[in-house]
């Protein structure tokens, strides 16, 4: 009866641990420094970190928000100045927006992207944003598999121009290449064009900056393709938004600016 037990307990473990690993996405973020250091820069004795919102986004179970000091939030020297760091995220995490930058040591004058309004190539090729205080920072929806990334200091590409994504979700990557707002700057009215890669439900909706839906565009099955939606404005003061698209259980997303 206990060896019963015993195997009972133990398959009811090793299926627990198949759920929670299962449950959990991991994200490998890299940075190559080779242009960077290239315009002068030496990378601090603490070598290269990451900080962002991760706090936030994770319900804690990832690093700290905002500390590149933190020791969790260290990268790791994989040699030809790149430096890689992996992040684990609950599956309720999937969606969210995360938001981070990469950082030389800590804080300071020209020690991280975006510093001063410095490297902030990131924000006019389309992965970061501008919040008009002053803070630039990249962003990345949190795919539904794990992932690897690699960008150039300041960029959203490798330093060789290619994609930055090294393994994971590469269809998804052609798919969000193929999603555009025009004009991005917008008064009334906006052209959403966007390729379905399977048939599945499509969500797409408007954020404001802080994260709120303001309007739902979206919310069918459709077949694979290239589709083309309007946006219309009415209703919307002038400020940042996001328009976020949701379908095979991934989530990406553009920005606009209303301006009238």
């Amino acid at each position: 009866m206990k060896k019963n037990l015993y195997t009972l307990f133990t398959t009811l473990a090793l299926l627990f641990a198949a759920i929670v690993s299962q449950a959990q996405v991991n994200v490998t973020y890299q940075v190559d420094v080779t242009n960077y250091i290239a315009g002068g820069a030496t990378i601090d004795p603490t070598g290269m970190r990451i900080a962002g919102n991760f706090h936030d986004v994770d319900g804690g179970s990832a690093l700290t928000s905002w500390s590149p000091t933190d020791a969790a939030s260290a990268m790791t020297d994989l040699g030809n100045n790149i430096w890689s760091i992996t992040v684990t995220y609950n599956d309720t995490s999937i969606g969210n927006r995360q938001n981070y930058k990469f950082v030389n040591g800590n804080w300071g004058a020209g020690f991280d992207e975006g510093d001063g309004g410095v490297d902030t190539f990131f924000v006019t090729e389309g992965c970061g944003f501008n919040d008009g205080t002053g803070s630039y920072n990249r962003m990345l929806n949190i795919p539904g598999s794990d992932l690897v990334i690699q960008y150039c200091w300041s960029h959203c590409t490798k330093c060789d121009g290619r994609s930055p994504v090294i393994s994971g979700i590469y269809q998804i990557q052609q798919a969000e290449a193929t999603f555009d707002i025009s004009p991005n700057l917008i008064s009334n009215y906006a052209s959403i064009n966007y390729m379905v890669l399977k048939n599945d439900n499509v969500n797409m909706v408007v954020r404001s900056f802080d994260g709120r839906i303001v309007s739902t565009l979206l919310n069918k099955v459709q077949s694979p393709g290239r589709y083309n939606l309007g946006l219309v404005t009415d209703g919307l003061s002038n400020g940042i938004y996001f328009v976020q698209i949701t379908t095979g259980g991934v989530s990406f997303e553009k920005r606009f600016v209303v301006n009238r």
